[in-house]
């Protein structure tokens, strides 16, 4: 039960997060959250689906969405602070 509070609360927040870099409007802020959401989500999706069908890897889709999340919001600081130095 735990673990999918966290990972609930996870897919909740690091698309606001991430977008919340990038963006000062609220309005900008909720549509990109909404748009990265759902992107990441039918990626996260297909992605469970093509592994196990490929390699046989059983990788639990939620797991997979918020991995892929977690990678974009490292990314997207890097790139942040990258932007925010030059």
């Amino acid at each position: 039960k735990v673990t999918g509070v966290i990972l609930t609360i996870a897919l909740l927040t690091l698309p606001a997060v991430v977008a919340r870099q990038w963006l000062d409007s609220l309005y900008g802020i909720m549509i990109s959250a909404m748009i990265i959401t759902a992107v990441f989500c039918c990626v996260g999706l297909f992605s469970s689906y093509a592994l196990a069908e490929s390699y046989s890897l059983d990788f639990p889709s939620g797991a997979l969405i918020v991995m892929m999340l977690t990678i974009l919001y490292g990314l997207s600081s890097v790139f942040h602070v990258m932007r925010n130095k030059f």
